[in-house]
């Protein structure tokens, strides 16, 4: 049994259905599970069919609530990979289990990551395998730095007591340490990956460029479509872009979180993204979209905010005392 999986709140969906889809799509031999972050959601299970939804919440000896209560919920979610990957590889004891990112869009076949995974027990993406280029452009070789040499939104396992020992030691560390603060040496999950095929010799860098394209390895890969497929740079099957950073209603960004490449100098990107966009479109998007995670935290009030606030209670104060008989 081969089993590939994502983590998504309610407002998500969109996302990971069109993820679900592309993957079973190319992959029929999988069966895909979307882990639910949500509390007891009203969500229509069989409208992901073949597909199925597990709440996180249901996972036992998850110390859920106290993680939720110190983190933020894109914090909660990165902290929950293991976890998810711990409970699924028991649950339905499969030979392999893929993580996926929910914003990530499958175009190919899985074979070379299942290749690989005969011979190691974990295997991680790096963001890049060139230096980017010194232009003070983000994203950097200073960026990654800070924010890890592997990218977070993929990983695979093969069911082995090496892979057990690796997403152990990483749930430790996730459930105290996963915060979004670079500063304090922390960026959630993914700077520990660092550490991984140090501490684990069966952990693996997996270094086909044909996984986890996006806008952190444009500089190495130029996506090409011929004959109906997606390819990088000619010759290599286009296995997933991961649509880090897009926006649903500015599609024309490749990614917010850069500032280097333009959408129009990219014909086949603009191509992947309008195809991306009807998808989601297509799998509820704007439906899933306006639904409110439990498990976020009201933002933090600006100090202009406070100070209105404060005046307004003064207001209301004042207003009561004045308006007694």
């Amino acid at each position: 049994m081969k089993i590939a999986f994502t983590i998504a709140t309610a407002n998500y969906l969109g996302y990971a259905h069109t993820l679900a889809d592309s993957l079973i799509r190319h992959n029929p031999d999988y069966t895909f599970v979307i882990c639910l972050l949500d509390k007891n959601a009203a969500i229509d299970a069989d409208a992901f069919a073949p597909h199925k939804v597990i709440l996180i919440e249901n996972i036992p000896t998850l110390a859920l609530q106290s993680m939720a209560e110190r983190y933020s919920v894109f914090e909660l979610a990165c902290a929950l990979k293991p976890f998810a990957a711990d409970f699924l590889m028991s649950h339905f004891s499969p030979d392999i289990i893929l993580y996926f990112d929910s914003d990530a869009f499958v175009l190919n076949g899985l074979q070379e990551a299942e290749k690989a995974l005969a011979a190691h027990a974990v295997l991680i993406t790096p963001h890049c395998i060139e230096s980017f280029p010194d232009d003070g452009c983000t994203l950097s070789d200073i960026n990654l730095l800070q924010g890890g040499i592997y990218n977070g939104g993929f990983f695979a396992l093969a069911n082995s007591q090496p892979a057990r020992a690796f997403i152990n030691w990483w749930s430790k560390k996730l459930e105290k340490y996963c915060s979004n603060n670079v500063a304090k040496g922390m960026f959630v999950d993914q700077l520990w990956l660092n550490f991984a095929t140090l501490f684990f010799p069966q952990a693996h860098a997996f270094k086909n460029i044909g996984y986890n394209v996006s806008y952190w390895n444009m500089h190495e890969r130029m996506s090409v479509k011929a004959d109906g497929k997606y390819w990088v740079n000619h010759s290599i099957p286009l296995v997933f872009y991961h649509f880090s950073g897009f926006s649903f209603d500015s599609p024309k960004i490749i990614s917010k979180y850069q500032n280097r490449y333009k959408m129009k100098d990219f014909p086949t990107l603009q191509l992947l993204f309008r195809e991306y966009r009807e998808e989601l479109k297509r799998h509820g998007h704007e439906k899933y979209v306006r639904l409110i995670c439990p498990y976020e935290k009201p933002k933090p009030l600006s100090r202009k905010k406070k100070f209105l606030k404060k005046i307004g209670k003064s207001l209301s104060f004042f207003n009561c005392i004045i308006s007694k008989p």
